[in-house]
């Protein structure tokens, strides 16, 4: 009987060990997941920034295209318009 009741009480002090433990790790555990939060918050921080940035990069891209396209319209049109005023010029020049 006597063995039986020291079981017990062996029984009960590793329950009370394990009971500390499970406290000390409940903390730790509750460290690590405050810290996944922020990393999970901080991933989709830096997430929507570079989308932002992309779309931003996208936009000036089809600008600097568009940009790009006038030029040899807008050089065409001066060429143009100086082979028009060159007779006009001769006359002006011949009064």
């Amino acid at each position: 009987m006597s063995q039986v009741e020291s079981n017990i009480v062996e029984l009960g002090t590793i329950f009370n060990k394990l009971a500390v433990m499970v406290n000390e790790h409940r903390d730790m555990v509750q460290r690590v997941e405050d810290n996944v939060e922020d990393a999970n918050s901080n991933l989709n921080l830096s997430l929507a920034t570079l989308t932002d940035t992309l779309q931003n990069l996208q936009t000036n891209r089809a600008l600097a295209m568009k940009v790009v396209s006038l030029l040899p319209n807008t050089t065409y049109a001066v060429i143009i318009f100086y082979e028009w005023m060159r007779p006009l010029q001769i006359q002006i020049l011949l009064l």
